[in-house]
């Protein structure tokens, strides 16, 4: 028979009181029941907890060896509570979320800002990963929420779709193909071309898109392809939601045509599986991130 908390707590009251009868009426329980708790924490350790007569109660060796076990048992579980009443309260515990790494670094950085400061007790873990690692953090309930391109349709992940994102052409303002109007792939012929690996969904994706580019420099992060473009190495083509955090003074963008090569983003999360309170806030605001910025861009392109 396992022991319980209430039976800790009947102990506890107890060694407190040094009587059974005021225990049971603190508790609002029969001697009886009383007595009950106790010879199930003896029968468990096999020790008795008390020395009992007609007029005095008090604890056994064992009983004083146990006595602080018990207080840290209950307090831990008390604590453990606060801490729960905290998550759901949005007051502390951590959030985990896993995210593109081109979302990480283009639009999460005034999402995580504006969560830091409504939600100053709750740490925010974000795993800037590829598409398959996110898929594989959401699946095994490591992050509670994913930001990814759209893939295959899965029956254990629900995608919802937050923007269609084009690609851009991004170099230095001295370079020949530097500009503001769209540009055709074909113009990017003859230019040194910076490309994410394959394991990257962009690398993988261009690569199906516009096979005739000649690739010539492959790099498995963007801050490497931005660190090769701030120094005059080539042109690359880059999702056009990466430009949020990068300065326009040190690279100029020019929208890619003909053809039209597009993806599709959205938050992914496990069929069925509940976000904490804190989550629900986070995903709240990449949702109002995104809208914002396709706002941005719509006024933009119709000016």
């Amino acid at each position: 028979m396992n022991v319980s908390l209430e039976d800790i707590r009947a102990f506890l009251v107890i060694a407190e009181l040094e009587s059974f009868s005021q225990a049971a009426d603190r508790l609002s329980v029969s001697q009886s029941a009383l007595s009950r708790r106790i010879v199930k924490i003896e029968d468990h350790l096999g020790a008795r907890l008390f020395d009992r007569s007609t007029r005095h109660v008090a604890l056994t060796a064992i009983g004083r060896e146990f006595l602080p076990l018990a207080h840290r048992m209950l307090g831990e579980f008390e604590r453990s509570l606060d801490r729960i009443g905290d998550v759901i309260l949005k007051r502390g515990g951590v959030v985990t979320i896993a995210s593109l790494m081109t979302v990480a670094f283009g639009v999460l950085p005034p999402v995580a800002a504006r969560f830091g400061a409504a939600h100053p007790d709750v740490r925010l873990r974000i795993l800037d990963a590829t598409g398959p690692e996110i898929a594989a953090h959401v699946r095994s309930g490591e992050a509670e929420f994913g930001i990814d391109m759209e893939a295959e349709p899965d029956a254990e992940i629900a995608f919802e779709p937050l923007a269609v994102e084009h690609y851009v052409l991004a170099c230095r303002p001295g370079h020949p193909l530097a500009g503001d109007t769209p540009l055709d792939w074909s113009a990017v012929h003859g230019h040194r071309c910076i490309v994410l690996g394959p394991d990257s969904g962009i690398g993988r994706q261009l690569r199906a898109a516009v096979p005739h580019i000649d690739w010539q420099c492959e790099v498995q992060h963007l801050s490497t392809v931005l660190g090769f473009l701030a120094a005059g190495i080539g042109v690359a083509a880059i999702p056009a939601l990466a430009l949020g955090s990068m300065n326009a003074a040190d690279l100029v963008y020019r929208r890619l045509t003909g053809p039209e090569v597009t993806r599709r983003i959205g938050i992914i999360r496990r069929r069925g599986a509940a976000l904490s309170p804190a989550a629900l806030s986070l995903r709240d605001s990449v949702t109002a991130e995104f809208a914002a910025l396709r706002d941005g861009q719509n006024a933009q392109a119709a000016r």
